[in-house]
């Protein structure tokens, strides 16, 4: 909000209030410490959002890797984000042992 005169760390509660759904699901799972600081909010938002604005939602989908340091959990929210913007069905149901194959391959990086 260049261009006023409110101070950096008041932008964060108007920004979030207008993000739309899926965005509002991110910046929940995002450390209270992000969600209040403008300089740490903004850079990983660009980072999400706008990194591999270059590549279509179904290529991000099947190319994430977990990110060093990266939590699991955190991991699979960023997975979930990018197959809702893919339009892929994630939730279906799937047999048990090709899931976890799959699940596993994925994370460790390799192709069943």
């Amino acid at each position: 909000m260049n261009g006023t005169r409110m101070p950096n760390e008041s932008w964060c509660e108007p920004f979030s209030l207008s993000l739309g759904k899926a965005a509002k699901s991110w910046f929940r799972q995002l450390p209270k410490k992000t969600q209040l600081r403008w300089s740490l909010l903004s850079s990983v938002f660009l980072e999400y959002y706008c990194s591999q604005y270059d590549q279509t939602a179904q290529t991000r989908y099947f190319s994430a890797r977990r990110k060093e340091n990266e939590h699991i959990c955190d991991f699979l929210l960023r997975l979930n984000g990018y197959a809702r913007a893919a339009k892929i069905q994630y939730e279906a149901e799937v047999p048990k042992l090709q899931a976890t194959s799959s699940i596993s391959c994925h994370i460790a990086g390799t192709t069943p």
